[in-house]
């Protein structure tokens, strides 16, 4: 039974769905803003750890979205190949499909190249692993503190004040690395764009 619709141009929209929508997360996905927390309402240690998770959930955005680009740029040149393939054994695509499925897969791959959504996935798992871990020790630092010192007490403000700047400090650290991997994917890309010309 046929619709009048061939499975080629089927296929083609298909693939270039798939790279669109891939291409437009992975640019979409870029650092993150601010984390400081505002709240006057919060304590010093309640506001570092609200930034610390608020941080953790953008890496786990970054890193969803990236991998979730990078599988749309993959499913669409998969497609786009099935389709190239196919239709050069039967003989039955015009030059002018041909024609936009390469260009298909000239956009998908100058994306891909371009925005990296499979190493920034990588990198922002790698983050998220680091924060967890970074939250869960606060907690138990702050658990810690709190059976120690039961009630409000200077010295337990002190402690807690203690936990908070490392968590500020580890925090900082976790961005500097980022922004120093964002620099060296950069230069790398613009390095490689410098060799090809």
């Amino acid at each position: 039974m046929s619709f009048g619709i061939d499975i080629e141009i089927v296929a083609a929209l298909a693939s270039a769905v798939a790279t669109a929508i891939g291409a437009a997360s992975a640019s979409w996905s870029q650092k993150h803003g601010s984390t400081e927390i505002l709240d006057t309402k919060l304590s010093h240690i309640e506001k570092r750890l609200k930034e610390l998770k608020t941080y953790l959930e953008a890496q786990e955005s970054i890193e969803k979205t990236n991998r979730w680009s990078g599988g749309f740029l993959t499913v669409g040149q998969y497609i786009v190949v099935g389709v190239l393939a196919t239709s050069f054994i039967q003989e039955t695509l015009s030059g002018q499909i041909i024609g936009f499925l390469g260009v298909l897969v000239l956009v998908s791959q100058i994306v891909h190249q371009r925005f990296r959504p499979d190493l920034r996935a990588a990198s922002a798992r790698s983050r998220v692993v680091r924060l967890k871990r970074m939250l869960c020790s606060a907690h138990d630092q702050i658990d810690r503190v709190r059976i120690e010192r039961f009630e409000e007490s200077p010295e337990r403000l002190i402690a807690e004040n203690k936990i908070a700047s490392l968590i500020s400090a580890q925090i900082s650290e976790v961005e500097e690395t980022e922004q120093q991997e964002l620099n060296n994917s950069e230069s790398i890309q613009y390095k490689d764009n410098g060799d090809k010309s």
